[in-house]
């Protein structure tokens, strides 16, 4: 990977471990070399595995349970968005 990137092993590591901060751009880089987008490569975590072989980087996605609590809680999230768009719309069509 570091190879792939440009970057020392010493380099990249400091990426992996999270002891540097890491700019769009190497961010839009890293997915692009992995094969993925960019919102799904900050999403990483522990549901997601990579595996590298020599230079061919393959991907195995978990399923990924969301939390039924979590869930519920963006379930109402947008419910109230959804009302106060309503309440915005109906003081706009007042004007």
């Amino acid at each position: 990977m570091a190879n792939e990137l440009g970057l020392s092993v010493t380099g990249y590591g400091k990426i992996e471990r999270n002891e540097v901060s890491v700019k769009y751009d190497r961010l839009l880089q890293i997915s692009e070399v992995l094969g993925v987008t960019v919102e799904n490569l900050i999403g990483f975590d522990n549901n997601l595995a990579l595996n590298n072989y020599n230079n061919t980087v393959k991907q195995q996605i978990a399923t990924y349970n969301f939390p039924i609590e979590l869930k519920q809680l963006y379930e109402d999230k947008i419910k109230l968005l959804e009302e106060k768009i309503k309440l915005l719309e109906e003081k706009i069509n007042k004007l």
